[in-house]
Order: structure tokens, then sequence, then C-alpha cells
């Protein structure tokens, strides 16, 4: 049975991750509609003063953040922006916060920000315990608004090094607040971590009221997995 808590440890700031940083920068500040080619491997190793595993691994990594793709024998190509892949965002809620007026008000400022890019929302209901390798790596991010949540839950998602925001479900009780608004900045945070694989910066959210907020780095129509979508094997 394939566990998250069996797989590599979310890895440190290294000269890998500092290559992935730059380039994805670099790749979302290219204004150009068309795809692009970005430095061979030997011109991206001098640059950086890296060796070609390094360079080979940052390449993979941007990879599946859809960014890049690999064509044998011509080279690495950044998407351009009419081209670039965006991963679906995922919604794991209590089944009371999906009662909640406010909670669809998130959900329709998220999707305002993930129609034009192509991309869904999806909403799960299982555990991150039981959930796929393969089906939590295809995903670009979480919102949790779940107060249950374990540890050991939230540690898998960060060992998958899967970007998520923790909303408490008390925020959801307070009828003075832009809901719609918030699902936009959750939706922007989310995809830019997923797309630049930066950690999410707590400083962005510091206009929210932590004493009700709680917000943790780590088409048009919104898709539904059940239960089955995302256990690992051995628990369908």
């Amino acid at each position: 049975m394939s566990h998250p808590l069996d797989q590599d440890k979310p890895r440190k700031s290294t000269l890998r991750s500092r290559i992935v940083g730059i380039l994805a920068e670099e790749i979302l500040a290219n204004p150009q509609a068309q795809d692009f080619p970005i430095g061979s491997e030997s011109q991206l190793c001098q640059r950086f003063q890296a060796s070609r595993v390094t360079v080979r691994l940052a390449l993979s990594d941007l990879e599946h953040c859809g960014l890049v793709y690999r064509h044998h024998g011509r080279g690495t190509f950044a998407h351009g922006q009419s081209t670039r892949i965006h991963r679906d965002l995922a919604l794991l809620a209590s089944p009371d916060a999906l009662k909640l007026r406010s909670i669809l008000e998130i959900i329709r400022g998220i999707q305002s920000i993930l129609a034009p890019l192509r991309s869904s929302l999806l909403l799960i209901n299982a555990s991150p315990l039981d959930w796929t390798s393969e089906s939590a790596t295809s995903l670009g991010g979480v919102l949790i608004v779940q107060d249950s949540l374990t540890s050991r839950e939230i540690l898998s998602l960060e060992t998958w090094q899967l970007p998520f925001l923790r909303m408490s479900e008390r925020v959801l009780a307070r009828d003075e607040r832009d809901f719609f608004h918030l699902g936009r900045r959750v939706a922007e945070t989310l995809s830019h971590a997923a797309t630049t694989s930066k950690p999410i910066d707590q400083s962005e959210w510091s206009d929210l009221d932590q004493k009700h907020v709680d917000l943790h780095q780590g088409p048009l129509q919104t898709k539904s997995h059940d239960r089955q979508g995302f256990l690992s094997p051995g628990h369908k």
C-alpha cells in the first residue's frame, strides 16, 4: 500500500530549489504567448555553477509544475502564456462547512480565478491519509476548511510538498467578511505556490484576522471527487 509517510521528506532550500525558483519567476514574467526555449543544460550548469544532475532535477521539478517540457534532441522549452498548464486546486471541507453560504462564496471566488486558466476546483471528502500518491501530486494546492484534521493528515500534505492553506470553520460564520474576494486570494496564492514551487509567504495574509483565520504554509464547473478517486490501494 502506498502511503505518503513512506516517501521522502520535503527538501530544504538547496541549489536545486533556487534554480527552480529563479527559472520559474523568469518564465512567468515572460510575456510570450507561445512556447519558447530556455537555456541548454550546459548553459544552465554554467549559469548556476551547478552539476548536470542538479540541473536535470530542477528541470524535472519545473516540468512537474507545468512550466516546461523536454523535446528529445531539441532541448527544454517553457510553456508560453497561452499554452501553460495549471493544475487543479482542491477543497477539503467538512460536511457542515459545505452547507454554509460563505463557503459557496469562497468557491465562487476560487472559480473566478481558475476558469480563465482552464483549471478546476475539486471537492474532496477523503482523508489525506487515504489519497493515492498520483492523485495528490496531480493537485496544485489545497484549501482546508476542516477543524478536525489531524497532525498526521497535515504531515501527509507536507510530505507531498503540496501547498495548502488552512482556514478555521469559525471564519465562515463571520458575515462581515468578503468571502468572494477571500476565495480569489486563496486561488491566486495556491496557484502561484504550485507554479513556482515556492513556500507560501505568510506576510501576504497579515491583514487577515489571525484570531479567526489559521493559514498555513505549506471550466467554471466544480468537479467533485468521492472517496474512491483519492483512496490509496487497499482502501477502496
